[in-house]
């Protein structure tokens, strides 16, 4: 991803034990005439699921991308 400014990636962890990654994908809409935010991937692992990661994320999106679509 480096440099890549239509692409994140994320990746979840708690003291070096990796619990998820998520990757989106940025674009400008004409339709909606904003930018757009695509969630490309989310994932949680089963023995971490329930604990709120993927709420967390979701929040921490929306607050970095105010005023953007999300798809």
């Amino acid at each position: 991803m480096n440099d890549n400014p239509y692409l994140e990636g994320y990746i979840f962890e708690d003291s070096n034990e990796v619990q998820g990654y998520a990757m989106i994908a940025k674009s400008f809409s004409t339709e909606f005439g904003k930018s757009c935010i695509w969630i490309e991937d989310l994932y949680i692992k089963d023995e971490y699921q329930g604990f709120g990661i993927g709420s967390l994320f979701m929040d921490f999106i929306v607050e970095k991308y105010v005023g953007s679509i999300f798809v």
